[in-house]
């Protein structure tokens, strides 16, 4: 009984948060997913809120919360994808509110501040392009020109 209670909970909630009306539900909604191990599920809607949310109109608070959630995604299923996301969602949040940004991840459990961390340097990557080949030194063992003379016999 307390299984079919759940699974009808879910699929009120599944339609409500799809409407795209409230973000905030939907990325509640999410979480709990993630908290139940149904990650198939989180997926799924955060992927329909992306559909019919323009990302710039959520808050920064919400986007916060949105990179997190594909992070821990990220960990199981569409790895590189799940991240592209995460750090376009904590790249925007960055972008118009840092303070924002800085006090959300400031209160979060300790082991999702490492999301916050790994954003950062994804983020910093992104926004700061190195030319890694001029930057590398040249190999100096061509540069040594043998002082002693070859004689061949």
């Amino acid at each position: 009984m307390r299984t079919i209670l759940i699974l009808i909970v879910s699929i009120i909630m599944s339609a409500g948060c799809s409407s795209g009306n409230n973000p905030g539900e939907a990325i509640g909604y999410a979480e709990t997913l993630i908290t139940d191990n149904d990650t198939a599920g989180a997926q799924k809607t955060c992927d329909g809120l992306m559909k019919v949310t323009s990302i710039e109109t959520l808050s920064a608070r919400e986007l916060c919360r949105l990179a997190i959630i594909y992070m821990k995604l990220s960990e199981s299923i569409n790895t590189d994808e799940n991240i592209a996301v995460a750090t376009q969602c904590y790249r925007i949040a960055n972008a118009t509110e840092p303070d924002t940004v800085t006090s959300f991840f400031s209160t979060v459990p300790i082991e999702e501040a490492q999301y916050e961390a790994t954003l950062r340097s994804i983020a910093r990557s992104l926004d700061n392009p190195q030319d890694t080949i001029e930057a590398e030194p040249s190999d100096s063992i061509h540069l040594i020109t043998d002082s002693i003379p070859c004689h061949e016999k």
